[in-house]
């Protein structure tokens, strides 16, 4: 059965209110977009609540952000994009925001943020905003249930193989469209079959708001030092991995050859295996 055992099943029951972040950093929906950029880089957070008073009103994350600025400095933006000059959280917030109780159980909340495609979820009871449960507090609970055998199996049995991969000399444009077309967010940057480094729709994202052209190669942009691992390593040390780097997707290199992929999604798939009730899966 794994690391959860069915005479474990009381403790297994565990619900958002346990994992989540309580007292989360929070932005007013009147605050402008260089606010909201601050406050993620300070806290070193990928999600902001916005509140409206002490109203909910939806969840800005750094996506919205990357869109709208570019995550690029007012004064930079000025220059480029003089019309995001002193725009509101309010303007761009997704709302309304999904939401879940203190009581959800967490594999309730794994299935949202899976199936949802968000990076957390805000805990609400009486209207109150309580805390914050993000995909990063699974990989923790993850770990803390991690007991070895086919709880962790090796990353090779994980992974994602049949990457598509772009060059250096590929485009920035190329490379987005890329990644628009198949649902992914990085791509790994390969040469002869090795690893040379990673783009991601962030770079991307930067790279447009900065103005650069289209036509400029991947070289120019890419993260050229990545966090990799082996495909004989444990899962839980890409769990380590993602959470200390706080980065959401790691090469498998073997022989400094690209052999696949992990990402916080396929951690997350795992995890509603090794988060479910046994008496569940037998039904």
């Amino acid at each position: 059965m794994g690391v959860l055992q069915a005479d474990e099943r009381e403790r297994n029951r565990m619900n958002a209110s346990e994992i989540m972040t309580s007292k989360p950093v929070c932005i007013s929906v009147d605050a402008t977009v260089d606010d909201a950029v601050a406050r993620m880089d300070e806290n070193r957070i990928r999600h902001l609540p916005v509140l409206d008073g002490e109203r909910l009103v939806g969840v800005l994350s750094d996506r919205d952000l990357l869109v709208a600025t570019g995550w690029l400095p007012a004064r930079v933006r000025d220059a480029f994009a003089p019309e995001t000059r002193d725009r509101l959280v309010g303007d761009i917030v997704s709302v309304p925001a999904v939401t879940v109780a203190p009581h959800t159980h967490v594999l309730s909340v794994c299935l949202d943020l899976l199936g949802r495609r968000i990076g957390c979820l805000p805990v609400v009871e009486d209207g109150r905003l309580v805390g914050v449960v993000s995909e990063m507090d699974i990989v923790r609970l993850f770990l803390s249930r991690c007991g070895g055998g086919t709880d962790d199996p090796v990353v090779g049995e994980k992974m994602v193989t049949g990457l598509a991969t772009v060059s250096e000399d590929t485009t920035l444009e190329h490379a987005g469209e890329l990644m628009l077309s198949i649902g992914v967010r990085h791509a790994p940057v390969v040469g002869q079959g090795r690893l040379i480094g990673l783009i991601s729709d962030r770079d991307i994202h930067r790279a447009a708001g900065s103005g650069r052209d289209p036509e400029a190669r991947v070289e120019e942009v890419m993260t050229r030092e990545v966090v990799t691992l082996k495909s004989d390593e444990r899962l839980s040390r890409a769990a380590e991995l993602l959470l200390r780097h706080r980065v959401s997707a790691l090469p498998v290199v073997d022989d400094e050859f690209l052999v696949g992929m992990i990402t916080l999604t396929d951690l997350l798939d795992h995890c509603l295996v090794t988060l479910r009730d046994p008496e569940e899966i037998a039904r």
